[in-house]
């Protein structure tokens, strides 16, 4: 059985890639002035429609897989094929037990959506790709 996987690998789709800095841009304008936020999973375009649902870290993995699932179909009805889901935390990219939560889930609902599901990690001025750690991070984003 081959594998569908939604994972990031260099070279990064021009889309991918502009998605994602706009996820990033979005989460550090918003939480620029807070250190202590909850864990968020967002889904769609950052700059256009967002759908977002807190994430505790001590989520289940099936509660973590309906979550991914409920938020890729919501994406794809609005946004077609160009969907991204990224989960905004607190601290570095360093991997986290909510990342990895988060992983087994995205892997499972690939398997019963039957299509890729990009998933990136993003805290203040960087994103990273928990699967394959394909990263970009800045200095000053503007």
């Amino acid at each position: 059985m081959l594998a569908i996987t939604g994972a990031l690998t260099e070279p990064l789709a021009r889309p991918t890639a502009q998605l994602a800095r706009r996820a990033t841009l979005r989460h550090t304008r918003e939480e620029r002035r807070r250190r202590h936020f909850s864990p968020t999973l967002h889904a769609g375009d950052p700059a256009v429609q967002v759908r977002s649902v807190e994430i505790d870290a001590a989520v289940d993995d099936a509660l973590a897989t309906d979550c991914v699932m409920a938020l890729h179909r919501w994406a794809r009805s609005v946004a077609g094929d160009d969907v991204l889901l990224w989960v905004t935390r607190p601290g570095d990219l360093a991997p986290g037990e909510l990342d990895l939560t988060l992983v087994r889930a995205v892997d499972e609902a690939e398997r019963e959506l039957g299509v890729p599901v990009p998933l990136i990690v993003v805290v203040h001025h960087a994103w990273r790709d928990p699967r394959t750690g394909v990263s970009r991070h800045w200095v000053r984003l503007r």
